[in-house]
């Protein structure tokens, strides 16, 4: 996966905020947006993730939320959206169904930038066909044994 979020120590560095779990996280640092796509250009599927407010203590619950939406794209068509409201507590975010090429993390405007990322789970490299091309194909099948029984 290509990445424009920031791989980051959570845990044994200056930006002691907590990991979900481990060390490591992804840390939105890009004005309130972040993105996530396949570095092959493939179709994925996004099977969930856990998120949480940037510069709150480890698992704070902080009542102040930055709210905002999570977003699955393919070829630039919104596929699925879901809200988000992100505190000092990690909060899971559930599988969506449908392929994407592009993930986005979107804060609405007014309400920060950054924010933590972890345990994110993705089905990376699942090209899923067009329907138009099964049908097609049925249908060119089912012509050619047509053809073959008028020549028999």
């Amino acid at each position: 996966m290509v990445t424009h979020l920031n791989w980051i120590d959570l845990e044994g560095s200056r930006w002691n905020y907590g990991a979900k779990s481990g060390d490591f996280g992804l840390l939105n640092n890009y004005a309130g947006v972040g993105i996530i796509t396949e570095q092959s250009g493939l179709d994925f599927t996004f099977d969930g993730l856990w998120a949480k407010k940037w510069a709150t203590g480890i698992e704070s619950n902080s009542t102040d939320s930055l709210f905002g939406v999570l977003e699955g794209y393919n070829d630039g068509l919104l596929v699925w959206i879901t809200a988000t409201s992100l505190n000092g507590s990690y909060e899971y975010y559930s599988a969506q169904s449908g392929s994407i090429d592009e993930l986005k993390l979107k804060l609405k405007l007014g309400f920060g930038n950054f924010f933590l990322v972890d345990d994110i789970s993705l089905n990376a490299g699942t090209s899923v066909p067009e329907p138009t091309l099964f049908v097609l194909l049925g249908m060119a099948l089912l012509g050619l044994s047509f053809s073959r029984r008028k020549n028999a």
